[in-house]
């Protein structure tokens, strides 16, 4: 999660940067910016992508709410419409879902399985199609039948990853070390 964090009163945007900071184990991953001017707060507007908005006081500029929140909400449209969103068939069915919803896809006795953190979709595709669609350095190949999504690996225990919300995978003797290698690296982003 990126969070913007606008106040030209300094006690009170510390104070709201250390709440976030304390509810990082529940947001992860999560990223914030802060802005004490009104330059600032536009600047890192237009170069980043949030997905919430902290706002303490209208900024000092001649511009009515409405304008204002209409410019914020232009730039949210356009954040939303940047994130990549991944659809695959199922069934007589479609899911369409975004790169940070995706857990893991595996396959397995000829099926192919995209997990979130709560569901499974068992998809009409090929293991190595979505090797080559998804993004090489989010997504990490820990087997020859299983893609991860890094961003929801909680860590690397012997030959398993363990992603966040519980689930054990196994990766190949082959490949640990380049997982392992991979995930360090990652990590350091």
């Amino acid at each position: 999660m990126r969070v913007l964090i606008y106040s030209r009163d300094e006690q009170w945007r510390r104070y709201a940067e250390s709440g976030y900071r304390m509810c990082r184990e529940s947001l992860k991953p999560l990223e914030t910016d802060s802005a004490g001017s009104d330059k600032e707060f536009w600047n890192i507007l237009n170069k980043k992508c949030f997905d919430l908005i902290v706002i303490h006081g209208l900024p000092q500029q001649k511009i009515s709410w409405g304008k204002f929140f209409s410019v914020v909400e232009k730039i949210w449209r356009e954040t939303a419409r940047k994130k990549k969103k991944y659809t695959w068939q199922f069934g007589s069915g479609a899911v369409a879902l975004e790169e940070q919803e995706i857990y893991y896809i595996c396959s397995g006795r000829k099926q192919i399985k995209v997990y979130t953190e709560s569901e499974g979709y068992r998809i009409t595709t090929t293991m190595k199609r979505e090797a080559m669609r998804l993004p090489e350095d989010k997504f990490i190949r820990i087997h020859r039948n299983c893609l991860v999504n890094m961003e929801h690996i909680n860590r690397i225990e012997g030959s398993q990853v363990i992603l966040v919300n519980g689930k054990h995978l196994a990766i190949s003797a082959r490949r640990k070390a380049m997982v392992v290698k991979t995930f360090l690296e990652y990590g350091k982003k």
